[in-house]
């Protein structure tokens, strides 16, 4: 686990190499673990949305490239780490969530 200080080098650093993920890269680890794509709700396969992000969108970043969304916990108590940081699936059929922490130990 990474714990991060305000205004921390290796957050910033951690945060582009999330936004260098794409969603070929997010199959390959998914594949790589074994992990299904299966629904652990409906039992339906191939309706997994992965949510991706488009730089475009981010008016700081002109490029198109598209990365896979990452999503951050806030804690209660405050503090920051790299498993605060998540991504998601979303079944298309039932509207399930699966999560997945970013972990780098």
């Amino acid at each position: 686990m990474i714990i991060f200080s305000d205004d921390d080098e290796k957050k910033r650093i951690l945060i582009e190499k999330l936004k260098a993920i794409t969603v070929d890269d997010f199959n390959a680890f998914l594949h790589h673990k074994n992990i299904t794509t299966m629904c652990s709700m409906c039992h339906r396969a191939g309706e997994q949305i992965i949510d991706e992000t488009d730089v475009k969108d981010i008016p700081s970043k002109p490029s198109s490239n598209r990365f896979v969304t990452f999503f951050h916990h806030q804690p209660v108590i405050h503090g920051d780490s790299d498993i605060n940081y998540y991504y998601k699936l979303t079944c298309n059929h039932c509207g399930y969530i699966t999560t997945y922490n970013l972990s780098s130990g």
